[in-house]
């Protein structure tokens, strides 16, 4: 009896349109985040993820404290799924592409419980074809994962606006916790999600502040690490950049990518535009307050971080605003959802879908918006013959090579040596080179620069001699050996 009821409502199922479009849109969602994995080699950021997962846990968490600036819940995760899936591009980061597809289907329920079916499916269509999400789901880091438990966080919001269990108050405090202990800007959401929820729910508000309380202690761990990871400067590079830009050049990402618009301004002026097109159209009166609450949870998450900037505290950027990217999906979604003809709905929905997907595509197929191409540089480089130092602009850079290129071992304080000297993507001018060395030309111009030096016989040289006094260089120094002296140690 039981096994014809479940056969009963899988048929249902698969004769409702929307599912069956949910179920499209999840393998289009897919087959663009999984088909082309390896398509980039790693860049400098997933090289420390890879490190980091091929330490004991123990070192692990001792490496998450010098190297980055999020919490541990990612890479424990990616710990375990590349015992699974190895360290390869695929392997690693299809955890991310897997969290990517995840968001697609996550994305469908939020839209639904703020407004409708028809709002779940517009949103779920942009986030399976927008460029912006599709490049952070495949990458090796914490974003995707982010993304999803944050999406997560808002479905349950939402039903928790319609009603206010005790059960749903609870499944939405494990997940903002665990959405705290992927990456610190959890909290403005979380934040923001709580101070509507004791706001406009009333007769939870009692459940709420417990569940804060219980958040608030389980993140105290998470707490004392970005301290930790304050103290030796790990975020600081971000104030560097000009907070005017890292705003705009958000506003730009979050609709193209990294596809450079010819007219990003005016992209974004017209979203804007058809925003407040939407709001005035809406042809029913729950629409403009559901879009208005989407909207508040999107100023939250980009808003609050601006307050810590004017603090002191400027971490703000792109990537760590990512749930804002949701939160604006569902107001274009549920205003798409709510315009009075049908027929305009699908209309709009479709037209962004294709602005979406053009940038997407415009993506893999273009090298210039793509990552730096490192296992490209590293068979540019080709089998070596003598002895030849590489001077790459920092540890992250020298970590990626090796990924590529693992018979290079670190340049220390004792002198070897060399008979030449690789600049990789670093102007010559930030470093001192020896005398002995004269420049022999430039190579690898398709992948990453690489200005040559050689010297007329083999020249004994340490790290320090490529370090200029006068200037302030995170180079680092490796040692590529001869192709034969490596088979050799094999």
């Amino acid at each position: 009896m039981l096994g014809v009821e479940r056969y009963a409502r899988i048929r249902t199922a698969a004769r409702d349109p929307v599912l069956v479009a949910l179920a499209g849109l999840v393998v289009v969602a897919a087959a663009l985040r999984f088909s082309t994995l390896d398509l980039q080699s790693y860049y400098t950021d997933e090289a420390y993820t890879v490190w980091l997962v091929k330490q004991s846990p123990i070192d692990m968490v001792h490496g998450i404290v010098r190297t980055e600036s999020t919490p541990p819940l990612y890479y424990s995760v990616a710990w375990v799924w590349s015992r699974l899936f190895g360290t390869g591009e695929v392997g690693l980061r299809s955890l991310s592409a897997l969290a990517g597809t995840a968001t697609v289907l996550v994305a469908f329920l939020a839209g639904s419980q703020l407004l409708s079916r028809r709002a779940g499916l517009v949103v779920a269509a942009l986030a399976a074809v927008s460029p912006f999400m599709v490049w952070y789901s495949q990458e090796a880091r914490s974003y995707a994962l982010y993304t999803l438990l944050a999406t997560l966080s808002i479905y349950l919001y939402a039903r928790l606006r319609r009603e206010p269990r005790p059960a749903l108050v609870v499944a939405w405090a494990a997940v903002c916790e665990a959405s705290i202990w992927t990456h610190y800007f959890a909290v403005y959401l979380v934040a923001t999600e709580a101070a509507l929820l004791l706001l406009l729910v009333p007769r939870a508000r009692r459940a709420v502040a417990a569940a804060l309380g219980a958040v608030a202690l389980a993140s105290l761990p998470v707490a004392w690490l970005a301290i930790l990871q304050h103290r030796r400067g790990n975020p600081e590079w971000i104030a560097q950049l000009a907070l005017g830009n890292r705003i705009r050049s958000a506003s730009e990402e979050f609709i193209g990518g990294h596809y450079q618009m010819a007219h990003p301004r005016v992209v974004v002026a017209l979203l804007a535009i058809l925003v407040v097109g939407l709001v005035a159209g809406a042809r029913s009166r729950a629409v403009r307050p559901r879009m208005a609450e989407a909207a508040l949870l999107g100023i939250g998450v980009v808003g609050l971080p601006l307050v810590a900037a004017a603090l002191g505290k400027d971490y703000w950027l792109s990537r760590n605003v990512m749930p804002a990217w949701l939160c604006a999906a569902l107001v274009v979604g549920v205003g798409v959802a709510g315009m009075q003809r049908q027929w305009l709905t699908w209309l709009f929905a479709g037209a962004l879908v294709l602005l979406a997907l053009a940038p997407t595509v415009r993506t893999f197929q273009r090298a210039e918006f793509q990552r730096k191409n490192w296992r490209g540089l590293a068979r540019c480089l080709g089998p070596q013959r003598r002895e030849r130092a590489l001077v790459l602009r920092s540890e992250a850079a020298a970590l990626v090579l090796g990924i590529y290129r693992p018979d290079t071992a670190r340049l220390g304080g004792k002198a070897k040596l060399v008979d030449d000297v690789d600049v990789v993507d670093l102007p010559p001018s930030n470093l001192h080179m020896p005398t002995q060395f004269a420049g022999a030309g430039t190579s690898c111009a398709r992948t990453i620069p690489v200005q040559r030096f050689t010297a007329t016989k083999p020249t004994r040289v340490s790290a320090s001699d490529f370090l200029a006094p006068s200037r302030e260089s995170d180079a680092e120094v490796r040692l590529d050996q001869p192709t034969d002296a490596a088979a050799a140690k094999g």
